[in-house]
């Protein structure tokens, strides 16, 4: 019997540029802009370019002046 892959319910704790992108709303060259200018971090993780979610949650929170919440609850 063939056994189908089902999506985790585990939410990534990082994500690719263009998950990132869809994340935030934005393109994938704003993503890279932001990168550039030291707004979003980013991680190099075997030949490929990361995003951790907190920080684009950060990145959000900066934008509307008001801390994140929840992220620890």
């Amino acid at each position: 019997m063939l056994q189908t892959a089902t999506k985790s319910a585990v939410t990534p704790a990082a994500l690719t540029v263009p998950e990132a992108a869809d994340y935030l709303r934005t393109s994938v060259t704003s993503i890279y802009r932001m990168f550039a200018r030291g707004e979003l971090p980013k991680a190099k993780i075997g030949g490929r370019t990361l995003v951790r979610r907190i920080d684009a949650d950060n990145l959000l929170a900066r934008a509307v002046g008001t801390p994140p919440t929840g992220l620890f609850d």
